[in-house]
């Protein structure tokens, strides 16, 4: 991996503050995990991440990456994704992730799009539409690091609280994100973006130096 620290850029931060009574059916849902949100950047034939400017970590030439520019036909843009050590489910694999930032091995999953051929402002249902699209041409490779993040277009109450038991409660990942159809991602607060986690989880959670860690139950919905 080439890895370096710039932070000359700029790039939307939205910080999800919906609770349960802001989620509108139908709705999208995507798979939470535990991890670094990061930028994808591709430019032609160049590609690479970006994290938040604050952090300014670029990071190119790694496995997932390469994965990713195996795929024919992906348009440009700044995709919004995960990078995440292990299975990106537990606290565990998150303190991994923290030992391991420039390894090799990292995994990359794709969940959003910021800008698409320079057109920024994409509604939610194109954003899934190229989403399944990528998915689809990662089929029939054998990819070790790369993917699209899971994701479900649910109608109704009963098939979000199946997510829930399914992935959150079954499973232990750290979450899920319910994306209402008109949310768009822009810098600032949206409440068009709610996040599902349990308590549990936060409570008495202890980073990678042992040090426990404060946490505050506020916007989402908490389990």
């Amino acid at each position: 991996m080439k890895t370096y620290i710039n932070k000359n850029y700029d790039l939307p931060i939205c910080k999800f503050r919906g609770k349960v009574y802001d989620v509108k059916y139908p709705c999208y849902i995507s798979l939470k995990l535990d991890g670094e949100f990061t930028y994808l950047v591709k430019q032609g034939d160049k590609v690479y991440t970006i994290n938040k400017s604050e952090y300014g970590r670029y990071r190119e030439d790694f496995n997932a990456l390469n994965e990713f520019k195996q795929l024919k036909d992906i348009p440009n843009g700044i995709y919004l994704a995960e990078l995440y050590f292990g299975e990106g489910r537990t606290k565990k694999d998150f303190n991994n992730f923290l030992r391991n930032k420039t390894n090799d091995n990292l995994n990359l999953a794709i969940w959003g799009i910021l800008e698409l051929e320079g057109k920024r402002g994409l509604t939610t249902e194109d954003i899934f539409k190229v989403l399944e699209e990528i998915k689809i041409k990662t089929k029939d490779k054998d990819f070790k690091n790369f993917s699209v993040i899971p994701f479900w277009k649910v109608k109704n109450k009963i098939q979000l609280q199946n997510l829930i038991q399914e992935w959150i409660l079954d499973n232990g990942f750290e979450g899920l994100v319910i994306r209402n159809l008109i949310a768009i991602w822009r810098n600032g607060q949206s409440n068009n973006f709610i996040k599902v986690k349990t308590k549990a989880r936060e409570i008495g959670y202890k980073n990678i130096n042992g040090n426990e860690i404060k946490f505050r139950f506020e916007k989402g919905i908490w389990i």
